[in-house]
């Protein structure tokens, strides 16, 4: 009896010490993800997400970031927003109170700037995927805008275009919060170089499959370029049309539509003429190729590579090595002030597909962009958009 009893409390003991061992791997640290997982901009957001999740494999599988001597997993939790600020706000709320997220990542300045209204009250870290200039001048300490500004892209296509003889510009944006800025920014830019904005019909590239009506209009102009502000779909689908419209001109493409993801829609040839961003595999950047092909490898070598997706893997990099040298995952101004000591990410460890390689103090991440342009169905030598 005695010796039953004492393999009992053996048993007990061992269990008691088995569960006071930390595990590693039972400690996880929850970043969020709010964007358009479905409608018009459901590519979009999924390629954003896909940056998040290529981010955390490759953190986890080298063992997770160690945190005040504690090991730690990277999780992502995602919520579709689809492109509604009402709905960020609430997804971004859930995510802090439910999921004790440290940091919201969104790719729309809609959702930004509403999160932006209580992120500092409610402590957390906003990572803004947006070409919003409003966004790191506003004295928000907790926020980081992860692309260039909108200014620098507007100034860079619209030297481009005038370089190649085009006065007049008609305008198709659309109805969102960014492309109204985009707009307003080439509204000032484009009168500067000579050049005169012929019509602007706005569209909802979210909802409209059909352009014939906003194409005939602005056709009607007889303008040089149509400029195109919204996701690379229906931006494809625009080209598409105007083509069959006997549209013979060129046209400018805000950042968000993504060459590499066009040309799966409309051929090379309907694009001739175009100006937008470099593809992310044809840009001047050392780590460029290798991204893509491991993009490639984990979700599809048919897929398209974007800069969303390397640029969102490249601020989970910066974030989480943040929480390292601050020592701690939940203090988020600690973690705010150690993110410039992260750089060059390369020590880290990380990819750097889009070359970024510093944090200017207002929260702007600072790399060097390309544009490009199709001359004879192919791209052209990548031109730098500095800023």
């Amino acid at each position: 009896m005695k010796s039953k009893t004492k393999k009992i409390l053996w048993g007990v003991t061992f269990l008691f010490l088995f569960l006071s061992i930390p595990a590693w791997g039972n400690d996880v640290v929850k970043f969020g993800y709010s964007g358009p997982l479905s409608g018009g901009a459901a590519k979009y957001g999924k390629n954003s997400e896909a940056g998040l999740v290529m981010a955390m494999e490759q953190i986890n599988a080298k063992g997770g970031i160690a945190v005040a001597g504690k090991k730690y997993k990277i999780e992502i939790i995602s919520l579709d927003d689809r492109y509604k600020p009402d709905l960020a706000v609430q997804n971004a709320r859930r995510m802090v109170s439910l999921d004790k997220v440290p940091a919201v990542f969104c790719p729309h300045s809609g959702g930004i700037l509403a999160m932006m209204n209580f992120n500092e009250k409610e402590d957390f870290i906003v990572m803004g995927y947006t070409t919003h200039p409003k966004i790191v001048e506003m004295g928000n300490k907790l926020v980081i805008r992860i692309p260039a500004d909108i200014r620098a892209y507007a100034a860079a296509f619209s030297d481009k275009v005038k370089e190649r003889g085009v006065k007049k510009v008609a305008a198709i944006p659309g109805v969102h919060e960014y492309a109204k800025i985009w707009m307003d920014t080439f509204k000032e830019e484009w009168p500067k170089r000579g050049g005169v904005l012929t019509d602007v019909s706005s569209a909802d590239y979210m909802k409209e499959t059909d352009f014939y009506t906003h194409l005939t209009k602005v056709i009607a102009g007889n303008p040089d370029a149509i400029l195109l502000i919204g996701a690379s779909e229906p931006a494809a689908l625009i080209v598409k049309q105007a083509r069959e419209l006997g549209f013979k001109g060129r046209f400018i493409l805000a950042e968000q539509a993504k060459l590499e993801e066009m040309v799966k829609i409309v051929p090379m040839d309907k694009l001739e003429g175009s100006v937008g961003l470099t593809p992310l595999y044809d840009r001047p950047v050392k780590d460029a190729p290798a991204f893509v092909k491991a993009y490639q490898k984990r979700f599809g070598e048919q897929e398209a590579c974007t800069t969303e997706t390397a640029q969102h893997f490249e601020s989970l990099g910066l974030l989480a090595y943040a929480m390292e040298i601050a020592g701690t995952t939940s203090d988020v101004r600690k973690i705010r002030a150690a993110m410039p000591q992260v750089f060059p990410l390369e020590k880290r460890g990380m990819l750097t597909p889009t070359g970024v390689f510093a944090l200017r103090e207002n929260g702007a991440m600072i790399r060097i962009v390309y544009g490009t342009e199709v001359t004879g169905g192919k791209w052209s030598e990548p031109f730098e958009i500095r800023y």
